[in-house]
């Protein structure tokens, strides 16, 4: 601003120089001073909407991949969870307004005319491939499936044969979605409406992302095409200014549509571009993101091969061998004593506690494998409850917590009750350890179900109708168990009687 201002003075005083020895009429020199003093104005005015257009540096980043209404259910390529997806990124987005100093919606845009859809290709009968078919180069070798622009026949066959030397996957015709202008191309109406409300308090605007719409090439990543071609900028080159973009904020947060296939990409394609001392700043919220089905194995992959992500198992934050072997020895101590005195013992009854301490040995130290490097935090957990991410945000993560806590009372109890003495006393009865001891096993049941259909991994892994199948029979099988508990005990005594001689 201040050298705008510094052009113009040095320019006024061009002129009456000029006028001077020129003798430049006078009615002439007060229009052209205030044309060059609105030409500075202007440039002053588009340097403020610049300043506010620009991403600001810290702060939060979301980035929503392909939140659109082709992959949610009624959607022409729907993924059963993704409307739970999509409440939970709107509640994230909502809930973190305040710290979000950018938000960027990425969205699919399609040609119908498009090389992942059945109407470019053909087979000898003319018609067009299934969704879902796979189409390999040695399948355009044969002659099973070409282009039906016969134009394009060599062009195919390079394309499958770069996909496959990616060692990614073979070209997959989808069905017809988010074809640009189509109502499955919008963003999912509760998606957009918190980004909006974000737009609207924070004053800054969303980034739109539109990738796919080069009809010859797939574009899973946002970042860059399957398949480079130097005519069209948006396939021939990485998408370097949406990256420094996303660089400018904390930390990002990665959610949206599919895990397996756009967000598994576009988290490749940003992990191999960002500067590896902050590797950490990348989060993955996964249970706001589902695969496509069918395609859980890519999802289990991206967590197997990229781990930097911070919800991504990164070696880095495992604990190593030296502490898993410390913990393992702290748990074998009491354990050991818990069933050494089983054995001498030698009763029925003790295998109870035998089994108990089994569990513990083999349960809990791998829990500890998987914890964060280091201390967990009184602070750290506190962190998470309040953040509302990842952690006890649902009903299974709550029933196992409430499970954990009367486990731990039963055992300490029975601990108590059975070791007081110099002797083990396996003959106590007490109801408050009967009482502890029901509620974990009702508790354990309802983390089992609620795991099926409340947690992520639930969803990712098991359809609506497997999970009510696996439901029905774990019901089944407990209330039979329950129930011969029950008659086991209303039985009467069975009294031995003497033969009389």
């Amino acid at each position: 601003m201040f050298k705008n201002h510094l052009i113009w003075l040095g320019s006024c005083v061009a002129l009456v120089l000029a006028s001077t020895s020129l003798a430049v009429t006078p009615p002439i020199i007060p229009s052209i001073i205030n044309g060059l003093k609105k030409e500075g104005n202007k440039h002053d005015v588009a340097d403020a909407a610049r300043l506010a257009a620009e991403i600001p540096r810290g702060g939060l980043g979301l980035l929503v991949i392909d939140q659109q209404v082709s992959f949610h259910p009624g959607g022409s390529l729907a993924i059963p969870t993704a409307n739970e997806d999509a409440a939970r990124i709107a509640a994230f987005l909502t809930k973190h307004s305040s710290e979000l100093a950018q938000v960027v919606l990425t969205m699919d845009s399609h040609q119908r005319y498009h090389i992942a859809h059945g109407i470019f290709w053909e087979n000898d009968a003319g018609e067009s491939p299934e969704p879902f078919t796979s189409i390999s180069a040695q399948n355009i070798t044969d002659g099973v499936w070409k282009p039906r622009d016969s134009s394009l026949d060599d062009y195919v066959l390079a394309y499958t044969q770069s996909l496959e030397a990616s060692g990614k996957f073979s070209l997959t015709i989808w069905p017809e979605h988010c074809v640009i202008g189509s109502p499955g191309h919008n963003i999912v109406p509760d998606v957009l409406a918190a980004a909006l409300e974000w737009t609207k308090e924070s004053l800054t605007p969303i980034q739109y992302v539109m990738k796919g719409s080069n009809p010859f090439t797939e574009h899973y990543s946002a970042l860059k095409a399957e398949y480079e071609l130097p005519y069209d900028p948006s396939t021939s080159s990485l998408n370097t200014a949406l990256i420094k973009s996303l660089q400018r904020a904390d930390k990002l947060v990665i959610v949206g549509e599919a895990l397996s296939h756009c967000v598994n990409y576009t988290v490749r394609d940003l992990v191999a571009a960002w500067p590896k001392e902050r590797l950490r700043d990348l989060v993955i919220l996964t249970d706001c993101s589902s695969p496509v089905p069918g395609f859980e194995a890519a999802a289990r992959r991206l967590g197997r091969s990229s781990g930097s992500a911070s919800d991504i198992s990164d070696p880095s934050q495992m604990t190593s061998k030296g502490e898993l072997a410390l913990t393992a020895a702290l748990f074998l101590v009491p354990c050991g004593a818990i069933l050494e005195r089983c054995v001498a013992d030698g009763s029925l009854f003790a295998l109870h506690p035998a089994l108990n301490a089994l569990a513990m040995l083999v349960c809990l130290p791998r829990a500890r494998q998987i914890m964060p490097h280091g201390k967990l935090r009184l602070r750290k957990v506190l962190e998470l409850v309040e953040a509302g991410e990842q952690h006890l945000t649902s009903p299974h993560s709550w029933a196992a917590l409430v499970t954990a806590m009367f486990f731990s009372l039963n055992v300490f109890q029975g601990l108590l009750l059975t070791f007081e003495g110099k002797q083990a006393n396996w003959q106590w009865k007490d109801e408050t350890h009967v009482l502890t001891g029901v509620l974990v096993y009702v508790g354990a049941v309802a983390t089992m179900l609620y795991g099926l259909h409340t947690s992520a991994w639930g969803a990712q892994m098991f359809a609506p109708d497997r999970q009510f199948q696996l439901t029905v029979l774990i019901l089944a099988a407990h209330v039979t168990l329950v129930g011969k508990s029950l008659v086991l005990q209303r039985r009467p005594p069975v009294t031995q009687q003497k033969k009389v001689a």
